[in-house]
């Protein structure tokens, strides 16, 4: 059973799961929590609290939540590199345009960027639907 299933499962049952920190509180009715969802609970604990802060709308860490405030960039606003003339093609989440022609470690920083983007895209879609 994923992580996601157990919640869903307990939820089901009654169960209320709360975050305090990174703790997990249970308020469930008496003997509807058994041996083995403790268990579980205590085997996907780190995965149980990203769920139910995600679900509170709070991000997972304090990185994630700098994710979540990145917005796409309209590609008229996207700068010409002063070198070739060419669109720079990173950029980094301290705001800094380079172009991965002139500057070789771009590429890597684009990379690094478009996995973070990556990412915050999924969390965004946990909390909401989302298409593409």
């Amino acid at each position: 059973m994923t992580p996601l299933m157990l919640v869903d499962d307990l939820m089901g049952r009654g169960v209320y799961l709360t975050v305090a920190g990174d703790a997990l509180e249970l308020d469930a009715p008496p003997n509807v929590v058994t041996d083995a969802d403790v268990e579980a609970l205590r085997a996907n604990k780190q995965a149980v609290v990203a769920i139910l802060r995600l679900d509170a709308g709070l991000s997972i860490t304090d990185a994630d939540a700098e994710l979540l405030a990145c917005e796409e960039i309209a590609p008229a606003d996207v700068p010409m590199c002063d070198r070739c003339g060419r669109l720079c093609d990173v950029q980094t989440l301290a705001e800094t345009w380079h172009c991965s022609h002139c500057d070789p470690a771009a590429a890597a920083r684009r990379e690094r960027t478009v996995r973070l983007m990556e990412r915050a895209k999924s969390i965004r879609c946990y909390n909401q639907p989302c298409n593409g």
